[in-house]
């Protein structure tokens, strides 16, 4: 069990919540084919190429997880036993996997080196109410809104060995604008009976809250994860922080990705102690199971 912690800084979850909004900078490109590529059938080849792992690897019937894309498409299964849930961020492993289970075969884990595991139906669920609850007003931190205060939690395994959410307690009202931070304790909602033994994540919200200066600059908080470098602090190396498994130092030691969730873009950031390594949508996130 962690004994719970106050006024511990270290705890505490910062970022920098101000962005004068600007619009999208992404524009879509795509490449045309030649002509000489067009219209050719590969499907023997594809066929010829994949026909021998069905019997090397057939599906197994025994698991629900598998193989996702950002988009929450099912991709195919793992050699795994267990239903755990995987994201694929390479789109050469996807089509491999995809092309695998058209042929009745799963592909090894081992051969699939952008997946990235996602916490179960549950700790996702619990993360998709965190999002709601700070985008609903709280009075009790001063937020009459909603959308001005952050939620967030931790997951793992309680001292019998079962899965285990522990909600923290809201953070306080914040708004965007210059050298505003907003935060949360993603370990204050432990208790001497709702704890963990072994953390394998947190999770916290950035509002999605805007407001508009005197000035008629419009403010929003950030929706990524945090790296201030000159000072050592936000979210990432919070992250680093907490990778450190000797407890003297580190009382919360986190075995596994941290999660941001942009309640004004509604995307997922999947994070730790090197940076991000992996985004989704909130709706395909939460939705897969």
């Amino acid at each position: 069990m962690h004994t719970p912690k106050k006024n511990n800084q270290h705890n505490n979850i910062p970022y920098s919540s101000t962005r004068q909004y600007s619009g999208s900078p992404y524009k879509s490109k795509m490449t045309p084919v030649p002509a000489k590529h067009r219209n050719i059938d590969r499907s023997a080849a594809r066929n010829k190429q994949f026909a021998h792992l069905a019997t090397l690897a057939p599906t197994p019937k025994s698991t629900t997880g598998g193989y996702y894309s950002r988009k929450g498409k099912y991709l195919g299964s793992h050699d795994q036993a267990n239903d755990t849930v995987y994201l694929v961020t390479n789109k050469k492993e996807r089509k491999a996997i995809k092309d695998a289970h058209k042929h009745g075969a799963c592909t090894p884990l081992s051969e699939v080196r952008s997946a990235v595991v996602l916490p179960s139906y549950a700790v996702r669920q619990a993360m998709l109410e965190a999002v709601k609850r700070s985008n609903q007003p709280n009075t009790t931190v001063g937020d009459k809104k909603g959308g001005f205060h952050e939620e967030g939690g931790m997951f793992g395994l309680d001292n019998d060995g079962n899965e285990n959410i522990v909600e923290a307690l809201p953070g306080e009202y914040a708004v965007p604008g210059p050298g505003v931070k907003a935060s949360v304790d993603v370990f204050s909602g432990e208790t001497s009976t709702d704890n963990l033994k072994t953390i394998h994540g947190t999770y916290h919200v950035h509002p999605k809250g805007t407001a508009v200066d005197e000035n008629g600059i419009q403010h929003e908080f950030e929706q990524f994860p945090s790296h201030n470098k000159a000072k050592n602090e936000g979210d990432i190396p919070n992250a680093q922080r907490r990778a450190n498994p000797d407890k003297d130092a580190n009382p919360y030691h986190v075995t596994g990705n941290s999660y941001v969730l942009g309640a004004g873009n509604k995307t997922v950031y999947i994070y730790n102690g090197n940076g991000v390594v992996a985004t989704m949508p909130l709706k395909h996130f939460v939705k897969i199971k």
